[in-house]
């Protein structure tokens, strides 16, 4: 009976609902959960949103710097290095390192280095600036002359001795050094006849007045010739020559000798009327050991390594340095990245330069500072050229840092017009460019005399080459850009 009331049941409700109207479907769910009643006036709290990132600021240093490493081990290769306050996001710590990200690639610090903190913020931009040692150490420093020498040689008495002093000087009077021994390997002499002392064997009475005086006999003047190569005589006329084997060369003082110790000397007034043809010699002094060519001569001095990042210590010169990019004068980027050095006091030189552009509403843009002498080489296998290319020899001043190709741009960030587009190897280039428009000479002009007011010098064949005016203080380098430190300073 159940069952059969179940079934009409069902039936029924089957009916019913194809009769009316369709409903709106419900969901059930499950009661809430009472909760204690709440004041109106108290909002209900919120959650704090979890720190997204874990941040490791640089807190002490090593030495210079901390240094970022391949590996979690002191003797990794470093990666880079980082001052105080730079950041970097922490990835994980064990073992007294900190696994951290850098330059979207990851590296490792020692964790007492760090301070850590949670951070909610985006993660660090690391920013960076190209780090060179400084360096000091002995150097030639070469200047251009004719080749030809002077010789001064006087006499003086120290501890009741006779003893002899050396001058020398290059033709022109600049003085070479004081008080030297002049060493010739390769060289010419001349000067004029030397004076034979004679006897003179005249009676000292007054002769009577039927005698006529005895003649007395006058040498014929024989100009002197002296020739020396590989450090020996090959040709002596019109003096004799002698060896002082006890001199030291190096270490003794005021003769004019050559290296197998034959004495090119004879009196004061002999030396000063000389004159030396040098092909290859030295000069010992006080200063150290002059070198002389035909050409140049050298003095030692101690030069400098002071380079610094142009970008990382002003914001107000402009860096587009053509080298790094694949269109200059080599068609390939050699640089790498915008890497710009110059010298710390070149720098300093450049700054006062740029301020004094600002007043007038211009801006400095470099487009080559500091060049390692490799590409220098490279510029000169190609182009062969001592015009506007620098030899090798000597390489250029840019290999010093203390040299700067530049122009200026107005306030628009547009360049200003100049006598030709940048590092043009022709005329075109030249300060005396008689094609070039007034105002274009107008703007070179304009910038080489606040350039040159700043300490700078020009020179004839590039306008727009600046070479700090001390050059000659600092060393010629071949800095690699791809081993240069990087130090994270943000």
């Amino acid at each position: 009976m159940r069952h059969f009331l179940s079934i009409f049941l069902i039936i029924l409700l089957i009916f019913l609902c194809g009769c009316t109207e369709p409903q709106t479907e419900i969901q059930l769910v499950a009661p809430p959960t009472p909760t204690p009643a709440v004041p109106t006036s108290s909002p209900s709290p919120t959650k704090e949103p979890e720190p997204v990132y874990l941040i490791g600021t640089v807190s002490k240093l090593e030495d210079d710097f901390s240094y970022l490493r391949e590996k979690a081990a002191q003797d990794s290769q470093i990666i880079c290095g980082a001052d105080i306050g730079a950041q970097f996001v922490v990835v994980s710590s064990a073992g007294g390192w900190a696994r951290v990200l850098y330059d979207n690639a990851f590296g490792y610090i020692e964790s007492k280095y760090l301070k850590l903190n949670p951070e909610l913020t985006a993660a660090p931009v690391n920013k960076t600036y190209i780090y060179v040692p400084e360096n000091q150490e002995m150097g030639l420093v070469h200047y251009k002359y004719n080749g030809k020498i002077k010789v001064v040689s006087t006499t003086y008495n120290e501890d009741g001795q006779t003893k002899q002093r050396v001058d020398v000087y290059t033709q022109s009077g600049t003085l070479l050094a004081k008080d030297a021994s002049l060493v010739l390997k390769k060289a010419s002499v001349s000067a004029p006849a030397i004076p034979a002392v004679v006897e003179d064997t005249q009676d000292t009475q007054t002769p009577a007045p039927e005698e006529t005086p005895a003649a007395t006999p006058v040498p014929v003047p024989v100009p002197v010739k002296i020739n020396i190569k590989d450090g020996s005589i090959t040709l002596s006329e019109g003096i004799e020559l002698s060896k002082e084997p006890d001199f030291d060369i190096g270490e003794d003082k005021g003769r004019v000798i050559s290296e197998d110790k034959t004495v090119i000397f004879y009196d004061n007034d002999w030396l000063s009327a000389a004159e030396f043809d040098i092909k290859e010699a030295k000069i010992y002094c006080d200063k150290g050991v002059i070198e002389l060519e035909d050409d140049y001569y050298f003095i030692p001095a101690m030069l400098k390594d002071e380079l610094v990042d142009v970008s990382h210590n002003s914001q107000d010169i402009k860096i587009d340095m053509l080298f790094a990019k694949d269109e200059n004068l080599l068609d390939k980027n050699v640089y790498g990245e915008q890497v710009c050095l110059l010298q710390k006091s070149t720098l300093e030189k450049l700054k006062k330069a740029s301020e004094m552009f600002k007043k007038d509403g211009y801006k400095i843009i470099i487009y080559d500072a500091y060049r390692p002498y490799s590409v220098t080489v490279m510029l000169y296998e190609k182009y062969k050229d001592g015009t506007y290319v620098a030899p090798i020899r000597f390489g250029s001043v840019h290999n010093k840092g203390a040299a700067i190709d530049m122009s200026l741009l107005d306030s628009d960030g547009n360049a200003i017009i100049m006598p030709s587009p940048i590092h043009t190897l022709d005329s075109s280039s030249n300060r005396n460019n008689k094609d070039m428009s007034e105002e274009a000479k107008a703007n070179m002009d304009y910038m080489a005399d606040v350039m040159k007011e700043c300490g700078f010098t020009t020179i004839k064949s590039e306008w727009w080459h600046f070479s700090d005016k001390d050059a000659n203080d600092y060393l010629r380098t071949d800095h690699d850009f791809q081993t240069l430190l990087k130090v994270v300073y943000e």
